[in-house]
Protein backbone atom coordinates (compact mmCIF):
# COMPACT_ATOMS: atom_id res chain seq x y z
CA UNK A 1 0.00 0.00 0.00
CA UNK A 2 1.76 3.15 -0.53
CA UNK A 3 1.93 5.95 1.53
CA UNK A 4 1.67 9.46 2.11
CA UNK A 5 5.03 10.38 1.10
CA UNK A 6 5.59 7.52 -1.78
CA UNK A 7 2.31 9.55 -3.27
CA UNK A 8 4.16 12.76 -3.19
CA UNK A 9 6.98 11.57 -4.65
CA UNK A 10 5.09 9.94 -7.55
CA UNK A 11 1.90 11.75 -8.43
CA UNK A 12 2.56 15.46 -6.87
CA UNK A 13 5.04 16.44 -8.72
CA UNK A 14 3.33 15.56 -11.78
CA UNK A 15 0.05 17.20 -11.10
CA UNK A 16 0.89 20.70 -12.77
CA UNK A 17 -1.88 20.10 -15.74
CA UNK A 18 -3.52 16.95 -16.16
CA UNK A 19 -5.25 16.27 -20.03
CA UNK A 20 -7.96 13.86 -19.91
CA UNK A 21 -6.80 10.96 -22.64
CA UNK A 22 -8.93 8.14 -22.16
CA UNK A 23 -12.72 6.88 -22.56
CA UNK A 24 -14.47 7.05 -19.59
CA UNK A 25 -15.24 3.19 -19.84
CA UNK A 26 -12.85 2.90 -16.77
CA UNK A 27 -15.31 4.57 -14.41
CA UNK A 28 -17.07 1.49 -13.84
CA UNK A 29 -13.99 -0.28 -12.35
CA UNK A 30 -13.31 2.45 -10.38
CA UNK A 31 -16.79 2.54 -8.90
CA UNK A 32 -16.25 -0.77 -8.05
CA UNK A 33 -12.65 -0.03 -6.61
CA UNK A 34 -15.03 2.29 -4.46
CA UNK A 35 -17.43 0.61 -3.47
CA UNK A 36 -15.14 -2.08 -2.21
CA UNK A 37 -14.01 0.23 0.19
CA UNK A 38 -17.21 2.00 1.04
CA UNK A 39 -16.80 5.30 -0.83
CA UNK A 40 -19.98 6.40 -2.66
CA UNK A 41 -18.77 7.11 -6.03
CA UNK A 42 -20.69 8.98 -8.79
CA UNK A 43 -20.74 7.50 -11.92
CA UNK A 44 -19.40 10.89 -13.67
CA UNK A 45 -16.91 11.63 -10.72
CA UNK A 46 -15.78 8.23 -11.43
CA UNK A 47 -15.37 8.57 -14.90
CA UNK A 48 -13.84 12.04 -14.39
CA UNK A 49 -10.85 10.33 -12.14
CA UNK A 50 -10.85 7.63 -14.63
CA UNK A 51 -9.45 10.06 -17.16
CA UNK A 52 -7.41 11.68 -14.69
CA UNK A 53 -5.65 7.96 -13.70
CA UNK A 54 -4.90 7.03 -17.51
CA UNK A 55 -3.52 10.87 -18.01
CA UNK A 56 -1.20 10.70 -15.12
CA UNK A 57 -0.58 6.73 -15.90
CA UNK A 58 0.96 7.91 -19.56
CA UNK A 59 2.69 10.41 -18.56
CA UNK A 60 4.83 8.02 -16.14
CA UNK A 61 5.04 5.69 -18.54
CA UNK A 62 6.41 8.56 -21.38
CA UNK A 63 9.36 8.92 -18.37
CA UNK A 64 10.14 5.32 -18.11
CA UNK A 65 8.80 5.23 -14.26
CA UNK A 66 7.26 1.98 -14.73
CA UNK A 67 10.77 0.41 -14.56
CA UNK A 68 11.63 1.62 -10.88
CA UNK A 69 8.03 2.08 -8.99
CA UNK A 70 4.75 0.38 -9.28
CA UNK A 71 2.08 2.52 -9.88
CA UNK A 72 -1.72 1.11 -11.16
CA UNK A 73 -4.84 3.02 -12.20
CA UNK A 74 -6.39 2.51 -8.67
CA UNK A 75 -3.14 4.28 -6.70
CA UNK A 76 -3.41 7.36 -8.85
CA UNK A 77 -7.18 7.60 -8.13
CA UNK A 78 -7.17 7.50 -4.43
CA UNK A 79 -3.80 9.55 -4.71
CA UNK A 80 -5.07 12.17 -6.32
CA UNK A 81 -8.29 11.90 -3.84
CA UNK A 82 -5.80 11.94 -0.72
CA UNK A 83 -3.72 15.25 -2.17
CA UNK A 84 -6.34 17.13 -2.52
CA UNK A 85 -7.83 16.09 0.15
CA UNK A 86 -5.06 16.80 2.42
CA UNK A 87 -4.21 20.18 1.00
CA UNK A 88 -1.22 19.22 -0.88
CA UNK A 89 -2.80 20.02 -4.36
CA UNK A 90 -5.55 21.81 -5.80
CA UNK A 91 -7.67 20.92 -8.42
CA UNK A 92 -10.24 22.79 -10.79
CA UNK A 93 -12.07 21.76 -13.79
CA UNK A 94 -11.44 23.87 -17.07
CA UNK A 95 -13.17 22.98 -20.36
CA UNK A 96 -11.85 20.95 -22.84
CA UNK A 97 -10.87 23.31 -26.04
CA UNK A 98 -11.70 19.79 -28.37
CA UNK A 99 -12.89 17.77 -26.26
CA UNK A 100 -13.79 16.27 -22.23
CA UNK A 101 -13.13 18.79 -19.92
CA UNK A 102 -9.74 18.37 -17.82
CA UNK A 103 -8.79 18.81 -14.81
CA UNK A 104 -6.18 21.37 -13.52
CA UNK A 105 -4.04 20.15 -10.91
CA UNK A 106 -2.05 22.48 -8.96
CA UNK A 107 0.66 21.51 -5.68
CA UNK A 108 -0.11 23.98 -3.00
CA UNK A 109 3.26 25.50 -0.80
CA UNK A 110 2.32 22.83 1.75
CA UNK A 111 2.32 20.33 -0.68
CA UNK A 112 5.94 21.13 -1.80
CA UNK A 113 7.40 21.36 1.75
CA UNK A 114 6.09 17.64 1.91
CA UNK A 115 7.42 16.62 -1.42
CA UNK A 116 10.69 18.05 0.03
CA UNK A 117 10.59 16.52 3.07
CA UNK A 118 9.45 13.16 2.00
CA UNK A 119 12.41 12.75 -1.07
CA UNK A 120 15.25 13.52 1.83
CA UNK A 121 13.50 10.92 4.01
CA UNK A 122 13.65 8.47 1.58
CA UNK A 123 17.09 9.02 -0.38
CA UNK A 124 18.71 8.63 3.71
CA UNK A 125 16.87 5.51 4.12
CA UNK A 126 18.60 2.33 4.94
CA UNK A 127 16.59 -0.45 3.09
CA UNK A 128 17.56 -3.98 1.41
CA UNK A 129 17.61 -4.01 -2.38
CA UNK A 130 14.62 -6.47 -2.37
CA UNK A 131 12.62 -8.39 -4.79
CA UNK A 132 10.15 -11.16 -5.55
CA UNK A 133 12.34 -13.28 -7.32
CA UNK A 134 15.27 -12.47 -4.75
CA UNK A 135 13.07 -13.45 -1.73
CA UNK A 136 11.80 -17.04 -3.29
CA UNK A 137 15.62 -17.84 -4.07
CA UNK A 138 16.60 -17.42 -0.07
CA UNK A 139 14.40 -20.29 0.35
CA UNK A 140 16.52 -22.22 -2.23
CA UNK A 141 17.57 -24.57 0.19
CA UNK A 142 13.54 -26.11 0.77
CA UNK A 143 14.09 -27.10 -3.31
CA UNK A 144 15.09 -30.34 -4.64
CA UNK A 145 18.15 -29.85 -5.87
CA UNK A 146 16.72 -29.83 -10.08
CA UNK A 147 14.06 -27.56 -8.59
CA UNK A 148 16.62 -25.30 -6.78
CA UNK A 149 18.44 -25.30 -10.46
CA UNK A 150 15.52 -24.94 -11.84
CA UNK A 151 14.57 -21.59 -9.89
CA UNK A 152 17.91 -20.28 -10.46
CA UNK A 153 17.84 -20.41 -14.41
CA UNK A 154 13.85 -18.57 -14.44
CA UNK A 155 15.64 -15.67 -12.23
CA UNK A 156 18.01 -15.53 -15.24
CA UNK A 157 15.99 -15.12 -17.86
CA UNK A 158 13.51 -12.92 -15.60
CA UNK A 159 16.79 -10.80 -15.52
CA UNK A 160 17.92 -10.73 -18.67
CA UNK A 161 14.49 -10.20 -20.34
CA UNK A 162 14.77 -6.95 -17.31
CA UNK A 163 17.82 -5.49 -19.30
CA UNK A 164 16.30 -6.14 -22.60
CA UNK A 165 13.10 -4.43 -21.51
CA UNK A 166 15.34 -1.54 -20.60
CA UNK A 167 17.75 -1.74 -23.68
CA UNK A 168 14.10 -1.35 -25.55
CA UNK A 169 12.97 1.49 -23.13
CA UNK A 170 15.81 3.82 -24.24
CA UNK A 171 15.32 3.22 -27.76
CA UNK A 172 11.82 4.16 -27.59
CA UNK A 173 13.04 7.34 -26.03
CA UNK A 174 16.52 8.27 -27.34
CA UNK A 175 14.92 11.42 -28.93
CA UNK A 176 13.24 12.23 -25.90
CA UNK A 177 14.51 15.60 -24.41
CA UNK A 178 11.45 16.75 -22.39
CA UNK A 179 11.36 17.89 -18.73
CA UNK A 180 12.70 15.53 -16.54
CA UNK A 181 14.21 12.74 -19.51
CA UNK A 182 17.78 13.32 -17.97
CA UNK A 183 16.86 12.02 -14.40
CA UNK A 184 14.68 9.35 -16.38
CA UNK A 185 17.62 8.24 -18.47
CA UNK A 186 19.84 7.97 -15.20
CA UNK A 187 17.39 6.00 -12.96
CA UNK A 188 17.00 3.39 -16.52
CA UNK A 189 20.94 2.94 -16.03
CA UNK A 190 20.16 2.22 -11.90
CA UNK A 191 17.90 -0.12 -13.18
CA UNK A 192 20.58 -2.19 -15.83
CA UNK A 193 23.42 -1.62 -13.08
CA UNK A 194 21.62 -3.76 -10.65
CA UNK A 195 20.25 -6.16 -12.98
CA UNK A 196 23.54 -6.65 -14.49
CA UNK A 197 24.93 -6.75 -10.96
CA UNK A 198 22.22 -9.69 -9.89
CA UNK A 199 23.68 -11.64 -13.01
CA UNK A 200 26.86 -11.51 -11.70
CA UNK A 201 25.29 -12.77 -8.27
CA UNK A 202 23.33 -15.72 -9.88
CA UNK A 203 26.58 -17.24 -11.39
CA UNK A 204 28.00 -17.46 -8.07
CA UNK A 205 25.14 -18.16 -6.28
CA UNK A 206 24.30 -21.53 -8.99
CA UNK A 207 27.97 -22.67 -8.71
CA UNK A 208 27.42 -22.39 -4.50
CA UNK A 209 24.28 -24.07 -4.84
CA UNK A 210 25.24 -27.96 -3.86
CA UNK A 211 26.90 -26.43 -1.01
CA UNK A 212 24.35 -24.15 0.22
CA UNK A 213 21.56 -27.12 0.44
CA UNK A 214 23.75 -28.86 2.48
Amino acid sequence: MQTASTELSSAAAEVADIRSSSSCRDGAALQAIARSRGVALPAPEAAHLARQSAALLERFRARSMGFWVEVGKASVYQALRRLERDGWVTGRSQDGPQGPDRRVYRITKAGRDRLTSSLSERVASLEPYETDGGLALGFAHLLSASDARRAVDQREIAVRDLLDAIKTERARVSTDRGPGRSVSTAMLHRQESLAKAELAWIKAFRSDLGRIRR
